[in-house]
């Protein structure tokens, strides 16, 4: 019997107690602890990746990992991004993990008998799949950071300019923080036909809360009240402080055209006025 066969074989008899044995002495290493449920799933994971590599040895897989160690990669980069917390979590596992296992591939070299050459052939092997994991790891923490961050944009450019009912017909549209291209189009995109389809009468823009006031952004919101009002529906504007107003005079924009009130109270009551 080679020695190949010999690894092999007794890498998948004893391939549950290896990898707990992995698993403990790694959490040792790093003075770690782990929930019950990261152990077991890192237990599990190690069984499938001995069971692979006593497979790859015996019959020299091309294979690059193990699924199941893919699996466990992304799901450690995910448990990450989710908890907002840094890659580098993990990535400090893997110089101590390679310790461990370089010392038992070092004590199997010893009680099989193997060639340095031979021993060099293992870990070098077992080295591969640990950067193909690694680089998984990587790969999706970038992917999933990025998803999540663009599930972040949408969510908050929903909440950038809700849309308030207040009467029957009558909406408030409060302009809260930085007024940044993505919540323009936004709102061009998603607001407006959001308040076409509430059969609104009138909009009223609160302005009070908005923290700069640009030319684009002055353009913008003209446009998106032309759209309204081509639409049959009314736009009051509340809220805009003195150095807004200059901004928009200075801007060019016929603002005679407009009903301006200072706060959305004076314009309900206006409203309610009839005026």
């Amino acid at each position: 019997m080679s020695y190949n066969e010999e690894i092999s074989i007794y890498l998948r008899d004893n391939k549950a107690t290896l990898a707990k044995q992995v698993v403990s002495q790694v959490l040792q290493k790093m003075k770690l602890s782990i929930s019950s449920r990261e152990r077991e799933e890192a237990v599990i994971m190690y069984t499938d990746f001995f069971e692979f590599f006593s497979f790859s040895i015996l019959n020299q897989s091309e294979e690059a990992v193990p699924e199941s160690m893919l699996a466990w990669s992304k799901q450690n980069a995910e448990r990450q991004v989710t908890s907002a917390e840094s890659i580098s979590k993990i990535v400090r596992r893997y110089p101590p993990t390679r310790d461990v296992f370089s010392d038992l591939l070092t004590a199997l070299s010893i009680s099989f008998t193997l060639t340095l050459q031979q021993h060099s052939m293992l870990l070098k092997k077992i080295n591969q799949l640990l950067d193909a994991s690694l680089m998984e790891t990587f790969h999706s923490y970038e992917q999933l950071s990025e998803e999540y961050r663009q599930k972040q944009e949408a969510e908050l450019l929903q909440l950038s300019a809700p849309i308030v009912p207040v009467q029957q017909g009558i909406v408030i549209v409060p302009i809260i923080g930085n007024i940044t291209p993505e919540r323009t189009r936004y709102m061009m995109e998603e607001t407006v036909p959001a308040i076409v389809k509430m059969r609104a009468e009138v909009v009223i823009a609160d302005y009070s809360g908005i923290s700069e006031v640009t030319p684009e952004v002055i353009y913008t919101f003209d446009q998106i009240g032309r759209i309204l009002k081509l639409m049959g529906i009314s736009v009051v504007t509340t809220g805009m402080r003195p150095e807004t107003v200059l901004k928009v005079v200075q801007s060019g924009i016929n603002v005679s055209r407009g009903n301006f009130y200072s706060t959305v109270k004076q314009a309900l009551e206006v409203l309610a006025d009839g005026k």
